[in-house]
Order: structure tokens, then sequence, then C-alpha cells
């Protein structure tokens, strides 16, 4: 896997952490019925394979840029990773949140209460898809050894 150029390697874990991401929520939303003996209809199907690609394309986009910001901060813990990564899906459901919801709604308690859901659980998958990639790239360890020092 050294062989493989450090760009490509990212974009590699990203593309992986990203479907493995699409598939735990995919599995755990169909356990999640099955357990509830509820339907899944066809509109929640297809809103499952909408959220799974926008997912995966601001897994790369915006992945991308947090591994090149934190490799230029020198920032390589688990930590740095998720808060990022937490806030951006936050601010992207933050910004999607009138297309999920219908912009009939009146701004009631309830939606207030729904609006703030669909920003929490923004933060979900972004959790999820930061910390299959710091597992799978694993940037602590691109840091350079230490160099050799000489003897007293």
């Amino acid at each position: 896997m050294n062989q493989i150029p450090h760009p490509i390697r990212t974009a590699l874990a990203l593309v992986a952490a990203a479907f493995a991401t699409a598939v735990l929520l995919c599995t755990g939303l169909e356990i999640w019925y099955v357990v509830n003996n509820a339907a899944l209809d066809d509109n929640i199907a297809s809103m499952i394979f909408a959220v799974s690609t926008v997912m995966l394309i601001s897994c790369i986009v915006v992945g991308t840029t947090i591994h090149v910001v934190a490799s230029m901060l020198h920032a390589r813990a688990l930590w740095f990773y998720v808060l990022c990564a937490c806030l951006s899906g936050c601010l992207l459901a933050l910004m999607l949140q009138n297309k999920i919801l219908s912009s009939t709604f009146s701004m009631t308690a309830w939606t207030a209460a729904l609006r703030t859901e669909i920003v929490a659980f923004g933060a979900v998958p972004a959790l999820i898809a930061s910390t299959i990639f710091w597992l799978i790239r694993r940037p602590d360890r691109d840091a350079p050894a230490n160099p050799a020092s000489t003897a007293p």
C-alpha cells in the first residue's frame, strides 16, 4: 500500500469510509424497520439513496479539505477529524434542512425541534465516516520519525 501515492490513498480511504458509512446507516435503518414491523416504502428507499449519494460527495469534498487542513496543521489525532467532520455535517444538514422539510411548515415549536434534530443527526454520518477514514488512513502514522541523535 505504500507504493500508492498519498493523494490516491487518501481518496480511496475517503470513498471506502463513505461507502462503509452508507452501508452501516442503511443496515441500521432496515433493522429498525424490521424490529418495529414497519414497511419500507419506495419514498424512504429513494431518500436513503439520495442521502447516501450526498454523503458520498460531501465526504469526498469536505473530507479531502479537512484532511489537507489537518496535514498542514500537523493535527493527526482522531478528535480533530471527528470534531471537524461533526461540525461540517451539522452545517450541511443546516443548509439542506429546507429541502428535507417542506417549506410550507410554519415555524412552531414542533418544527423547531424537528429542525434541531435534523441538524444534530447530520453529525452522525460525518462522525462515523471520519472515524472509519481515520482508522483506514491512520494519519498519526504519517508523522516523521524522530531524527537520530548523536551519542553524548
